[in-house]
């Protein structure tokens, strides 16, 4: 299994940061990427999310079903 998310609808004053302090209490995050439009650098309610390793991933994929 994969370790990082796709997250969608997000809310566009959303941070990186926002989104590392929410999934860490699943595991430690290696990183968040909120994706930007190209030309305007507004966010588009997307983003990824890294965990640093698998065990984050079962853990919030448990917390989530």
């Amino acid at each position: 299994m994969s370790r990082t998310l796709f997250i969608k609808n997000l809310p566009f004053d959303a941070e990186e940061k926002d989104l590392i302090e929410l999934f860490s209490k699943y595991g430690d995050v290696q990183y968040a990427a909120i994706v930007r439009q190209k030309q305007t650098r507004q966010p588009t309610g997307t983003a990824f999310l890294k965990f640093k390793n698998k065990k984050g991933m079962d853990a919030f994929v448990e917390a989530a079903e």
